[in-house]
């Protein structure tokens, strides 16, 4: 039985009905009650505190800002690849002109071209570096430092 009022407490009383057609189930809720030693308000008042429980603040509404975990960006893995074996391309092309298996139109050109290309996806890979943390483009950036200081582009 749900606990009588102590001193000062006032005690909310609440009603409802329930149709006609539903007095045999109450009849065996009344028998499971007595059985169990309880009443209809102590199993009404577990009810309501596990539906509480389960629905408040609200029926699982997601907020608008709400980030689910398949929703959340996924590493760059695609880009830094693209960036990476661009860095390389530009490398093997500089290496090409330096041992003389490609010869430029203008190789001052070419070089500069090459060198402002080579920094700035470097810059790039620099920055993804830092979210995928892997071992060969810490190897590659390390490589197109060298490069950049031979050519005194840093």
């Amino acid at each position: 039985m749900p606990r009588k009022p102590k001193g000062n407490e006032v005690a909310n009383v609440y009603s409802f009905s329930i149709p006609g057609e539903y007095e045999p189930l109450m009849r065996k809720f009344d028998e499971i009650c007595a059985r169990e030693g309880k009443g209809r308000g102590d199993f009404f008042l577990e009810w309501v505190a596990d539906h509480v429980a389960k629905h408040y603040p609200g029926n699982p509404q997601t907020l608008i800002t709400y980030q689910p975990p398949f929703n959340r960006p996924r590493p760059p893995t695609l880009e830094i690849q693209l960036v990476a074996k661009s860095i390389r391309g530009i490398l093997s092309n500089l290496e090409d002109v330096k041992t003389g298996k490609r010869k430029p139109e203008n190789p001052a050109y070419f070089k500069r071209d090459a060198i402002s290309n080579l920094s700035k996806r470097a810059i790039r890979l620099e920055a993804l570096n830092r979210i995928i943390k892997e071992e060969q483009y810490s190897k590659l950036l390390d490589e197109v430092s060298r490069i950049l200081k031979e050519n005194q582009a840093i």
